[in-house]
């Protein structure tokens, strides 16, 4: 078996479930608290500086550290997230790392434990005494990526002040997902919110002592739905194409008996380059203002986001992205650039000038699933590969 299947099988078994804002999760397999701490020790047993960076209560960002074999050598920084999503109605053993032909099974074997064990595969090559390393290298294990990104956000605000003394900035960051080892180099943002509608309960055979919350969020659903069409129609990106607006929930009602006091309205916005958050929440406020005015008993209010992921604009230089390009063509020749619909831990590093990417074995569409897998033959080209942005040609 080779480093990085017996690294992804020890990954699988550490259960790091985010609980996504959920209350029934089962505190054995939740948080991150158990991967932070294998993390730090498989560290310290090769000898390799960590620092840890203080998130929450019980949730770690673990941060690398590997200097280069020469001096005034510029960095390169790999991100990748420690947790996963809920393991529901799971096919495979979820925390079982199973191989079996040609794949290691598991939740997270896809988002994102498979790139993790590449990361610490090639981190580990790279760290034997004799290996040339052209470049400073810092790997940042990260807490939150699958709810609101509270990680790569505190890794943003603090960066500068965690870099070694002498170390430039990151030249680029290899942010890990599923990409099939094609380099993502933008994708879309995301932002959530909560519209509530609030009226007034009584028993249902009175329904009229009442202000109905359910009945009156229908007009603010048809508005949502017209507002989406028109960002769908609305200026495209050259790359990315439009925008999108969807609801995903809707919660509202205690009993059949009982006329609903409140009504959830859960909206997920797509932003593209030359979108904010605050712009797209603006745009909500404006085309509900002035809904169901006259409906005596009824109110409606737009929380501010709860979650907020930036867009990804095309932001790596040309030359440091074709040399990238290149060492990935090595070991698969019909990697590319591509973009992506759905947000990462990268744009959050672009923001603070850092240039960033995403690359990573495996393929979104097997993310999340019942039976989520990853290839063998990925992980180890993705070893392969990392290897050489570190160490540079030639000294494999």
């Amino acid at each position: 078996m080779s480093a990085v299947i017996s690294i992804l099988s020890d990954l699988i078994r550490i259960p790091s479930i985010n609980p996504m804002g959920r209350s029934d999760c089962d505190p054995a397999t939740c948080g991150e608290a158990r991967m932070g701490r294998f993390l730090a020790d498989w560290l310290a047993a090769r000898s390799i500086r960590y620092q840890i960076q203080n998130v929450e209560p019980g949730r770690d960002n673990i941060l690398a550290f590997l200097p280069a074999t020469q001096n005034s050598a510029s960095t390169i920084l790999w991100e990748v997230h420690q947790d996963t999503v809920p393991v529901d109605n799971m096919t495979v053993l979820p925390f079982g790392g199973v191989v079996s032909q040609g794949r290691v099974y598991g939740r997270g074997a896809c988002d994102v434990k498979g790139s993790m064990a590449s990361m610490l595969a090639a981190l580990e090559q790279l760290a034997q005494p004799e290996i040339f390393r052209e470049k400073n290298l810092m790997v940042a294990f990260t807490v939150d990526e699958e709810h609101t990104f509270l990680g790569v956000q505190r890794l943003a605000s603090e960066f500068d002040a965690l870099l070694p003394p002498g170390w430039l900035r990151p030249e680029c960051a290899i942010v890990a997902e599923p990409t099939h080892l094609d380099l993502v180099t933008c994708h879309k943002g995301v932002v959530r919110w909560v519209i509530r509608v609030k009226g007034r309960a009584c028993h249902s055979s009175m329904p009229h002592e009442g202000a109905n919350a359910v009945f009156a969020a229908a007009p603010v659903l048809a508005a949502l739905e017209s507002l989406a069409s028109q960002i769908a129609n609305g200026s495209s990106h050259p790359v990315l194409g439009t925008g999108t607006l969807s609801v995903g929930m809707v919660r509202g009602g205690s009993a059949p008996n009982i006329v609903p006091d409140t009504c959830e309205i859960i909206v997920d916005r797509r932003l593209v380059p030359g979108e904010t958050a605050v712009m797209a929440t603006v745009q909500v406020r404006s085309c509900l203002n002035g809904i169901l005015v006259g409906r005596q008993g009824v109110t409606v209010s737009v929380d501010d986001p709860w979650l907020t992921c930036p867009p990804l604009p095309e932001c790596v230089p040309d030359l440091v992205l074709e040399s990238l390009l290149r060492n990935v063509q090595r070991h698969v020749p019909n990697a590319v650039t591509r973009p992506v619909s759905f947000g990462t831990d990268a744009s959050s590093l672009a923001q603070i000038g850092i240039p960033s990417l995403v690359f990573g074995p495996g393929g979104i569409e097997q993310a999340h699933t019942k039976d989520e897998w990853v290839e063998i033959e990925q992980l180890n080209q993705a070893v392969s590969i990392l290897f050489d942005c570190v160490a540079g040609i030639g000294h494999r």
